[in-house]
């Protein structure tokens, strides 16, 4: 399982990378998937047959592992992938994506 210290040994430009991995797993493992099913990035997580309860799980899981709060309604206003990852990677865990060059190119 990927933690935000891993997260942050990785360069700046494979981290959302490894966050979008990071959650697949964990729908893919509420879904009792397995790791090498497909599981697209836009597949809407209701549709995927996801319950409240396991969203209330996996915002736990990835709380705990990305040493955040995620606000459980993200998972219902941000239902696939690809969004949750946006939203993670923009607003909950932005400084593990900042460029560590970028006040350099000010």
């Amino acid at each position: 399982m990927t933690e935000i210290s891993d997260l942050l040994e990785i360069p700046v430009y494979d981290r959302r990378e490894a966050l979008e991995e990071l959650v697949t797993h964990e729908l893919k493992s509420a879904l009792l998937m397995e790791d090498d099913d497909y599981l697209a990035p836009d597949s809407v997580f209701f549709e995927l047959g996801l319950t409240s309860l396991q969203l209330s799980e996996i915002k736990y899981t990835l709380d705990k592992v990305l040493g955040c709060e995620i606000e459980v309604a993200q998972l219902f206003n941000r239902p696939t992938i690809e969004q949750l990852v946006s939203y993670l990677s923009e607003h909950v865990i932005a400084e593990a994506f900042a460029d560590p060059d970028e006040d350099l190119h000010r």
